[in-house]
């Protein structure tokens, strides 16, 4: 399992690709993903303190997320799939 901090490496280099847009947010985001091999992937959603709020799967190419009910804050994602895991951070102003 590969475990990758986007805000130090260049995740082209998995031969996936990844947006997440827009950031900050008021709780609506869209995740772009355009992965090379068809596989099941989550994304799980923690808030500073480290509890899980939300858990989705992530299909392939744009997906649309109101997370509007939660507090305005610093969170942290977790995308992962069979080989990789992705962590980025989300602002909900």
């Amino acid at each position: 399992i590969l475990v990758v901090d986007c805000n130090s490496t260049d995740i082209n280099e998995l031969n996936l690709e990844l947006s997440i847009y827009p950031n900050p947010n008021n709780g609506n985001f869209n995740i772009e993903i355009n992965l090379q091999e068809k596989q099941k992937t989550h994304i799980s959603m923690y808030s500073f303190n480290g509890k899980l709020v939300k858990q989705e799967l992530l299909e392939d190419g744009i997906t649309t997320f109101n997370y509007s009910d939660l507090s305005k804050g610093l969170y942290n994602l977790l995308i992962e799939s069979k080989s990789t895991k992705i962590s980025k951070k989300i602002v909900i102003q």
